[in-house]
């Protein structure tokens, strides 16, 4: 205290000492108020009565709910129950939504890419057909519109923030409209499935959290990642990675967002730029693009014997017979193996192109890049 304090204080009415102003604390502040421990108390009863999903789900409502200060509250907690999973959990199968996207997927794609076509056409008309599929998958098939109203519903608690997120990032490149649309890209990419313990969440490609971002990309936009923390599977960030890739990629492809939505699935459509040399991009011309890829890659495989495979982490002879409809004795035998149960990574194989062989060999040649066509139909279906 200075001089002139200390003068001030012993002089002051009644000669009292100076009082210390009192502190009042401000509802908004973050930091474990008396509230705080309560509520905090009450997530940990939540916690072991409800079990971890229906708590934090729980919680999430509670929050697009809460106001004076109780969301910085809340919002600790709920990170706090946001613990890795057990080796047991990340050992879960598939979840039924991804197995059954997977399969509507397979349908969709066989509206326009019929291996027995003597040639494969693609046109806009082709991918509006795709369009008009999801749309009729999503308001009519009972499992299909069941996922779509469960995840529609869990965004719900999550949408003003997330739209912000978009706005923020995407501000005077699209129209408003358009931006809060892209909102919604989770759907057609995880349908919302967001927790850790779901493994569901997690693609073939390793890509993780509601907006699917495989680990390269997550490093490049930011997002941490090591044994106790993943933030892909965070909302708010995840959406900020998903709107600046958005964003880049309508840089890259003269602001159509067709093409932008297509990239995000995948990076066929930088084949197409590079061939192009960036002039003249359009959805059209990329669609053109494709379509000569493809009868391409058909016209090789009618021509050959026999594919070589180069054996993958995770094959089998087993396997690889069942998905060319080879017999497995054939396949040994084709290639010298005396013993099924031994192929190496790296190793190649022949694979003889009879039957149904050829179109399985064909359906593998374009996995990956049939998705990447579809995408941007089958986002639209989302948001019509």
């Amino acid at each position: 205290m200075n001089i002139e304090k200390k003068f001030n204080g012993l002089n002051n009415q009644n000669n009292q000492p100076e009082k210390k102003p009192e502190k009042h604390f401000d509802q908004s502040e973050k930091g474990l108020t008396r509230r705080g421990l309560l509520t905090g108390l009450g997530a940990l009863g939540l916690l072991g009565w409800l079990g971890k999903n229906k708590a934090e789900k729980l919680l999430s409502n509670l929050l697009s709910k809460s106001k004076d200060g109780l969301y910085s509250e809340l919002d600790l907690i709920k990170k706090s129950l946001s613990l890795p999973p057990s080796i047991d959990q990340e050992k879960k199968p598939i979840s039924p939504e991804r197995k059954l996207i997977e399969e509507e997927d397979k349908k969709s794609i066989q509206e326009i890419l019929d291996f027995h076509q003597k040639k494969i056409h693609l046109d806009a008309t082709k991918i509006k057909k795709v369009e008009s599929f999801w749309e009729d998958r999503y308001r009519h098939y009972p499992p299909l519109y069941r996922s779509f109203e469960k995840a529609y519903f869990e965004m719900g608690a999550w949408e003003d923030r997330l739209e912000k997120i978009f706005q923020k990032e995407l501000s005077g490149v699209l129209p408003p409209q358009q931006i809060n649309d892209l909102v919604y890209l989770a759907i057609p990419e995880s349908h919302w499935q967001i927790y850790y313990w779901q493994d569901g969440s997690k693609s073939s490609k390793g890509a993780v959290g509601p907006y699917q971002i495989i680990k390269s990309t997550a490093r490049e936009y930011g997002l941490r990642m090591n044994k106790t923390i993943d933030e892909r599977r965070d909302p708010e960030l995840s959406a900020t990675a998903c709107a600046k890739i958005i964003r880049d990629l309508l840089h890259d492809f003269d602001n159509n967002l067709d093409l932008a939505v297509s990239g995000y699935n995948g990076s066929f459509v930088y084949q197409y730029k590079k061939v192009v040399n960036g002039q003249n991009m359009s959805y059209e011309n990329f669609l053109s693009y494709a379509n000569q890829q493809i009868n391409q890659i058909k016209e090789n495989l009618n021509h050959l014997e026999y594919y070589h495979y180069r054996i993958q982490r995770g094959d089998t002879l087993r396997k690889i017979a069942l998905i060319t409809h080879t017999p497995i004795q054939k396949l040994a035998e084709i290639n010298n193996i005396k013993n099924k149960d031994t192929i190496k990574i790296g190793q190649k194989i022949r694979i003889p192109l009879r039957g149904s062989a050829r179109e399985k060999i064909f359906n593998y040649k374009i996995r990956g890049l049939e998705e990447n066509l579809v995408y941007p139909a089958k986002y639209k279906a989302i948001i019509n």
